[in-house]
């Protein structure tokens, strides 16, 4: 997983689904590693932002911090859509 080496097994609480996200594509979509409760247990995905927010929502999830190479991009699309960039788990909110 290209994010996998940006987090730690430590930064994950244990059960607890994730999100790290590592990418921007199109101005659009979220380029993301889903990591279901468990640290070995990750998964790419790609999500148009709303999306991605929802399935965020829909899965509990905790954000880890946007890798540094996505940072100012993932930023421009929260503001695009209305979502506090500053703030993860703001953007992923119910």
């Amino acid at each position: 997983m290209k994010g996998e080496t940006d987090f730690t097994e430590a930064d994950i609480p244990p059960g607890r689904n994730c999100v790290r996200v590592f990418g921007v594509k199109r101005d659009l979509f979220v380029e993301f590693d889903f990591i279901a409760g468990d640290p070995t247990l990750q998964v790419e995905l790609v999500l148009p932002f709303p999306a991605f927010q929802e399935f965020c929502s829909i899965n509990d999830v905790k954000a880890l911090p946007v890798a540094e190479e996505a940072q100012e991009s993932y930023e421009r699309l929260c503001w695009r859509f209305g979502a506090k960039p500053g703030r993860p788990d703001d953007v992923l909110a119910r």
